[in-house]
């Protein structure tokens, strides 16, 4: 909503599994209720100038699928943006996601890697800021991360889940736990692609 807001003569459209609509919505911004990793239904003169994704780690089971459709309907010269934060899973160098940006055709693949406190220990105010954010949004993220796979693949009840995510929850929330989460900012720009007309 902020981008539909700055640029008023843009079109923007929030997509997300679940209907998340708030009551106001600037004229020129929809949501719609779709999965991403569906094939898109979008036409080609749809295309767009740029398409952000956020905090889908665990949600996401083929990046390259998703990161090919974003490459093809993104007009020439545009930009997509992937923010994620890590997951305890890692590569030796940390390339998967920008590899797979880079294998879907993407060019000027720039990486940036932030640490971002869990909680308000650190001691610049700027960090503690945002660590008071990144306290909420990981404690709020817990359930959503982790019903499917540990119900569908664990074999867990919901109760037990619940059971076990409160005590994560006190762990984000304990104050002398000085955690942080590495959040990757990958930012990369699909090429020109001429049309040949025949």
């Amino acid at each position: 909503m902020d981008i539909a807001e700055q640029y008023p003569r843009a079109q923007v459209c929030s997509i997300d599994l679940s209907p998340i609509e708030p009551g106001w919505v600037p004229p020129n911004c929809s949501f719609l209720v779709e999965n991403a990793e569906n094939d898109w239904i979008y036409s080609l003169a749809q295309a767009f100038d740029f398409i952000n994704l956020r905090a889908l780690a665990g949600s996401i089971k083929h990046w390259p699928k998703v990161f090919s459709q974003i490459f093809q309907y993104l007009k020439p010269g545009a930009w997509a943006e992937s923010q994620e934060n890590d997951s305890s899973c890692f590569s030796d160098d940390d390339s998967l996601q920008k590899q797979w940006m880079i294998d879907a055709g993407f060019v000027d693949v720039q990486e940036k890697v932030c640490r971002i406190p869990v909680g308000q220990w650190a001691k610049d105010k700027k960090m503690k800021e945002q660590g008071m954010y990144a306290q909420a949004l990981s404690a709020d993220a817990l359930e959503p991360i982790s019903m499917a796979l540990f119900t569908r693949v664990l074999g867990m009840s919901a109760q037990e889940v619940q059971a076990i995510l409160v005590g994560r929850r006190k762990d984000i929330m304990n104050p002398n736990l000085h955690l942080y989460i590495k959040f990757r900012f990958v930012r990369q720009k699909t090429t020109i692609r001429w049309k040949v007309i025949r």
